[in-house]
């Protein structure tokens, strides 16, 4: 996206980190919109694990989600040992990595019922989707509740 960009092939987009700051950091895209200011408690991504890996493993599950939600808490400090472990694992340039930083938030990595819904109806309007589990059959936020 960020060459189809500068290229002229599109004229936009709206992407995960960090392709968005790719564009911007390289002098060929601008920032329109974050994501919260489009739609507040907007859902970057989600932890998925099968119901019979849950079952089968609980204690296995409940270590992974402990791990998951320090990894947010430190994620969030976004200090020079993110800044490091980020650019492992992304693969950018430094200054493409301190302006996704700068708009990533891991503050809250549960998934509410309202911004389910929400993000349900857009997948439903877009023809993404035409028969989303319903919040209560798919979203299990007791592993992620232990952790608070």
């Amino acid at each position: 996206m960020p060459a189809a960009l500068s290229e002229g092939r599109i004229s936009g987009y709206c992407v995960a980190e960090p392709f968005g700051a790719q564009s911007v950091a390289a002098g060929k895209g601008k920032t329109l919109f974050e994501s919260h200011e489009l739609w507040e408690g907007s859902l970057c991504c989600g932890l998925v694990l099968r119901n019979d890996f849950i079952k089968n493993n609980p204690a296995v599950v409940e270590e992974f989600v402990i791990e998951y939600v320090n990894a947010g808490l430190k994620a969030e400090s976004k200090n020079k040992d993110v800044k490091n472990i980020t650019a492992k694992y992304l693969k950018a340039e430094p200054e493409v990595l301190d302006l996704s930083l700068e708009w990533i938030s891991y503050e809250n990595l549960r998934l509410e019922e309202a911004e389910y819904n929400e993000l349900v109806k857009y997948m439903a309007e877009m023809g993404l989707s035409r028969n989303p589990p319903e919040y209560s059959q798919f979203v299990d936020n007791s592993f992620i509740d232990k952790v608070k």
